[in-house]
């Protein structure tokens, strides 16, 4: 409670009396979210983000501190940070003011010709050379990773060529999660082994710093190499004491460059490194900060000196940390990431195009490369390398400013062409919808809905991909994902599926395919027409009333659900219920309009209304795709097979249930 104050603080609003919280200080802000003493350096390290995100100068005087040589301010027009005089390209540089050759070699020299992984497309490249070149300066650098467009893998190239081309530096990689983090750990290690042709001396470049609770068996069996435990079988962190002991030594420091941790357990590396924790680290870089909260990731970042460059790399646009607190959600806003607050509040994360600083450069009164003068504080990747061009389409228009260029293996995205939920053959658009006009329900005492006849849908749907001959590739049960928007959807449609002898097919929530893919998915939505959700969803035509229950009202949730299939998406849902909701109303349009919509009819009424009646087509293709949806998966109407009366809908229940 107290640092959601400390935020709400911090964004400019003074403390009434009823508040009854005390006014925090910016100061106490950055100690209770990084628990350090050592505020100064860790303050004069991120005032340009403080700056940024306040949308003000920095109060170097409240803090209590000696301001930096240059102060970080947002010019007049909120685009750009600028610094006065132009000591920026010299603190970049570690020293006030030094003096430089004109021929300064380039840190990024023929980056290209010596790639560690040369299928890295040039948005990449150009990413990559952007960390070796620190074109940020002392604010955070930015690559947004849309889905499928390879952000870790630029990551990973990022940190393996500055431990290629900076022999003194030392870096600090953090994720989210252990997943992320052994994910990343594997990756690196897979690297250096490439480029030491040693799996000794890789391994001693590698520490993956594992919390003490952690079990061994939880970990990647090649990531225990990396990996320190004493001799009862506890992680520990030997190879950082033995950083730190060299380090206050004075001697030559071992051969440990690269360590990686999740956000949480770098804690340890403050309490092992102490004061030097701060001079140790060249460059710290995160992974898939999106889904890391804030005070998280301020863990690591206070590792971060003057000289440190920091790396964020996520896409802000996909699900984040879960957050089960209202208070955090609605007081601090902590369900924000630091990307994506640096995103949303800071004028130099909206420019995605690099900038000559020229001005800067010309007032330092030295010599200033080229490659110097070069600034840029974000990289949006842009080739998506996941799935066919028709499902990544309407995310890419809604979420990435329609730059999303579609980059995947033609023999997978292209492999359940001529697919077809109903007669006809099957379309070029590979997202389809299937209406069903069902009905939820859920148990008296839970609140999770289920859909019997969205769930049998899915069961039938499964059986027809299984059996399809027409299909440039036949998928096998393992290819099939299906995305449910309630855990008790999740068990039925498991349920039918096992039933079946289908139990291989993966099925969970939204959150279980964050990161993953599979080559079909189906979606079930689950909730049909205004039926039993109560009076705050009854009300027809009100977006807000359908908002923030399963997969509705939730744009993130829209964005990782249509975007986890690789050939055919499929979603199955109660189209006017979807209609009341702006993305899923988006995507029954773009089916509609793409010919991929088939089921239950319906139309969504006003200016640019559409819908789909099945009954208007008299053609002997129009009779021949009735009658297949009629005997295949059915007319979609829960009225017809399911009886609405609730002596006859509770028969089967028992006494007890009833009364409860």
């Amino acid at each position: 409670q107290v640092f959601a104050a400390a935020a709400r603080r911090a964004q400019g609003g003074s403390v009434g009396a009823g508040d009854g919280v005390v006014r925090i200080p910016i100061r106490d802000y950055v100690e209770l979210g990084l628990g350090s003493a050592s505020l100064p350096s860790i303050i004069e390290a991120f005032a340009a983000y403080f700056a940024l995100l306040l949308n003000r100068p920095f109060d170097w005087a409240a803090a209590g501190i000696s301001p930096m040589p240059a102060a970080a301010v947002l010019d007049s027009a909120g685009a750009r940070v600028r610094l006065s005089a132009a000591s920026q390209i010299a603190l970049d540089l570690g020293g006030a003011a030094p003096l430089l050759p004109d021929e300064e070699p380039d840190p990024a020299l023929n980056l290209r010709d010596h790639l560690v992984n040369p299928k890295l497309n040039d948005v990449q490249v150009a990413a990559v050379g952007d960390v070796l070149r620190r074109s940020s300066g002392r604010v955070p650098y930015v690559i947004f990773g849309p889905p499928g467009t390879g952000k870790t893998m630029t990551l990973v190239e990022a940190i393996l060529q500055v431990y290629l081309r900076e022999p003194a530096g030392v870096v600090l990689c953090v994720a989210s999660s252990d997943a992320a983090a052994d994910v990343l750990a594997v990756r690196l290690l897979a690297g250096l082994e490439k480029v030491l042709a040693s799996g000794a001396a890789a391994a001693a470049a590698l520490f993956r710093m594992n919390w003490w609770r952690r079990t061994a068996a939880s970990l990647p069996p090649g990531l225990l190499k990396v990996s320190s435990q004493n001799a009862k079988g506890v992680f520990d962190f030997a190879p950082l004491q033995r950083l730190a002991a060299a380090a206050a030594a004075g001697d030559a420091p071992p051969p440990l460059r690269i360590v990686v941790s999740t956000a949480a357990s770098s804690q340890a590396a403050g309490a092992i490194l102490g004061d030097r924790a701060e001079d140790t680290f060249s460059h710290v870089f995160a992974d898939e900060c999106s889904q890391t909260l804030e005070p998280e990731l301020l863990i690591p970042l206070r590792f971060a000196g003057p000289h440190t460059a920091v790396v964020l790399c996520g896409d802000p646009k996909q699900l984040g940390a879960g957050l089960r607190s209202r208070l955090a959600r609605a007081d601090g806003g902590f369900d924000q990431s630091l990307q994506e607050r640096l995103m949303a509040c800071c004028g130099i994360y909206r420019e995605l195009a690099a900038y000559d600083d020229s001005e800067a450069a010309a007032a330092c009164g030295f010599p200033v490369p080229a490659w110097r003068r070069r600034r840029r504080s974000i990289t949006q990747l842009a080739h998506n390398y996941r799935s066919h061009a028709s499902i990544i389409a309407l995310s890419s228009k809604a979420f990435y400013g329609d730059r999303l260029i579609a980059s995947a293996d033609p023999g997978v995205a292209d492999s359940m062409r001529g697919f077809a939920l109903s007669g006809g053959g099957g379309a070029k658009a590979r997202a389809l919808w299937y209406g069903v006009d069902g009905e939820h329900v859920h148990e008296v005492d839970s609140p999770s809905f289920c859909n019997p006849v969205e769930a049998a849908s899915i069961a039938a749907i499964v059986r027809r991909l299984l059996a399809s001959e027409s299909v440039a590739a036949k998928p096998s049960v393992g290819d099939i994902g299906v995305i449910c928007a309630f855990r008790k959807q999740v068990l039925l449609v498991r349920q039918l599926l096992r039933r079946d002898g289908l139990g291989a097919v993966n099925v969970g929530l939204v959150e279980d395919f964050q990161g993953q893919e599979q080559r079909v998915i189906i979606v079930s939505l689950t909730l049909a027409s205004g039926l039993g959700l109560g009076s705050g969803l009854d009300a027809v035509g009100d977006a807000a009333a359908a908002a923030r229950i399963g997969l509705f009202g939730s744009a993130k949730k829209f964005n990782v659900a249509v975007t986890r299939a690789q050939a055919l998406s499929i979603v199955v849902g109660a189209p006017r219920q979807a209609a009341r909701d702006g993305s899923w109303c988006d995507m029954l349009r773009f089916c509609v309009e793409q010919g991929t919509y088939c089921g239950a009819e319906f139309w969504v009424g006003g200016l640019e209304g559409f819908g789909y009646t099945p009954e208007q087509g008299t053609g002997v293709d129009d009779v021949v795709r009735r009658a297949e949806d009629q005997l295949g998966l059915g007319s979609g109407l829960a009225h017809a097979m399911y009886p609405r009366a609730l002596d006859l809908f509770f028969s089967s229940e028992s006494e007890v249930r009833i009364m409860m």
